[in-house]
């Protein structure tokens, strides 16, 4: 057996110096190296054992899983919202094997950034978002839990598990502070703040016994959709405002709640809700019922077609 580098040390996945160096040696004409990280019983192994690796590569494989999945879930089409979410639970099970060992690493941003971007994209689909929407609106319209907290209760329930203890009390109220912890994400972040607005309480939302969220309604719960204000942002139109109303941007709360088009709509709405038409109070109403939620949604529904026709026509004459 001849060293290639007999400077180096030979216990390079275990020791904790800052600079790994490697290890290359010849047995007969082969040449055997060193690598910086082993697989073991489907887990990535590396030299500080911080799962840095694991993660990447567990990520890289959900992402390509994910890639196939979408193509059968359509915005527009495709699986009902309970076929969409079983769908999603194949790239999130290649994601959380092995999970009760490196859930702590899920918490480190740039460890977990390839799985993150698998999951957002995953959550998307769930919801029928578009791509600008973030993930963090979309996981709580889709009910889709986050990387870690989804890791994190895992592990809670393998320690129990290992421990021979089965108590439905000590299960939910690990539930409940894994939905808490994420509760307090949503209140604190800055993205998906219209969302937000009409969903500030995740467990109320998912709770639900009825109703799905769908291509037209997550354009309203998102505010990406056929507004001039978001087609703006993003460049599709010269203005924001509102075509029809002088001096106002027509954002999803203007279509809603006061432009004169949708007067009979709001009329509707009115009727429908017995108050004054506001959208929170649209959604809150369409959780209080099963029939609530199909007349609002159809109603949703019809607003948004009308403003994706419009949008086409003025496409057509500005063309």
């Amino acid at each position: 057996m001849n060293y290639k580098y007999a400077n180096t040390h030979t216990h390079t996945h275990t020791h904790t110096r800052k600079r790994v160096e490697a290890l290359s040696f010849l047995v007969g004409d082969h040449e055997i190296s060193s690598k910086p990280c082993i697989k073991y019983l489907g887990v990535m192994l590396d030299h500080r054992l911080n799962f840095r690796n694991h993660l990447k590569a567990a990520g890289e494989k959900a992402l390509r899983v994910c890639n196939v999945i979408n193509r059968l879930m359509p915005n527009i089409g495709g699986p009902k919202f309970a076929g969409r979410k079983l769908l999603a639970s194949v790239s999130s099970s290649v994601m959380m094997y092995g999970a009760p060992i490196w859930y702590a690493s899920a918490s480190v941003t740039s460890y977990a950034r390839s799985m993150a971007s698998a999951h957002r994209l995953s959550s998307l689909r769930v919801c029928c978002a578009f791509r600008t929407v973030s993930d963090v609106a979309a996981n709580v319209i889709g009910g889709h839990l986050t990387i870690d907290l989804q890791a994190k209760m895992l592990a809670a329930r393998h320690d129990l598990k290992k421990q021979g203890v089965y108590d439905p009390a000590i299960e939910a109220a690990i539930e409940d502070e894994i939905y808490e912890q994420w509760q307090q994400r949503w209140r604190s972040s800055e993205k998906g703040r219209w969302t937000f607005r009409l969903v500030p309480e995740i467990r109320t939302w998912i709770s639900r016994k009825h109703g799905a969220p769908n291509y037209h309604l997550t354009q309203f719960l998102t505010g990406h959709g056929c507004f001039r204000e978001y087609l703006y942002k993003y460049r599709h139109v010269e203005t924001p405002y509102c075509l029809h109303c002088d001096g106002v941007i027509e954002s999803v709360e203007h279509i809603f709640c006061e432009c004169e088009r949708f007067s009979r709509a709001r009329s509707t709405l009115h009727s429908i809700m017995g108050e004054s038409v506001t959208c929170e109070g649209i959604v809150e109403h369409m959780l209080r019922s099963k029939s609530a939620w199909e007349q609002i949604n159809h109603i949703i529904m019809e607003i948004m077609l009308q403003l994706r026709r419009e949008e086409a026509m003025n496409r057509t004459r500005a063309n």
